[in-house]
């Protein structure tokens, strides 16, 4: 199935997924490294790259923006998705297996909340493989917040990243 431009509302995310699909030079999925550095730099404070374990396909994350580690964990990278709390597993666990299986990015949303307040995140998945064998080793994760609701108000603000 998959994730066109058209689905995603974030510039950033319509910019990121553009750098993927150029990457992939007529392959079903782009290899690990073939996106250019310099063209995800403004991005990386937001975005979380994993790889996949061979024989297991189990997710390791390599590295994390600045922007998420206060959110998703400050001690993330290295770890293991599936040793992870149930809270925080559950909003990614089976988005990587459809990834895994379907070999192609995934587009969702998802909420982070406080006590009085929700944020609402996108989160890209695009899955980059391995040049010998073709299987799906990596993925570059973008996760970005969308809108912040403070409980108790009826205003609703756009929140926007100040690393965006």
């Amino acid at each position: 199935m998959g994730v066109e431009l058209a689905d995603l509302g974030r510039r950033e995310l319509k910019e990121l997924l553009g750098f993927w699909k150029q990457a992939r030079r007529g392959r079903a999925l782009p290899a690990v490294g073939s996106v250019c550095p310099i063209d995800v730099a403004p991005y990386l404070s937001q975005i979380v790259i994993v790889e996949i374990e061979e024989r297991t396909d189990r997710v390791r994350f390599v590295q994390v923006g600045r922007e998420l580690a206060p959110i998703l964990g400050d001690d993330l990278e290295g770890r293991y998705l599936d040793t992870l709390p149930k809270g925080l597993r559950s909003h990614v666990e089976e988005s990587y297996k459809v990834m895994l299986a379907e070999r192609a990015p995934q587009y969702a949303e998802f909420e982070v909340a406080g006590d009085s307040w929700v944020v609402l995140f996108e989160r890209l998945m695009m899955p980059f493989c391995d040049e010998e064998s073709g299987r799906v080793a990596g993925a570059m994760v973008a996760i970005y917040p969308r809108i912040s609701i403070t409980k108790g108000t009826p205003a609703v603000k756009s929140q926007e990243s100040a690393a965006a």
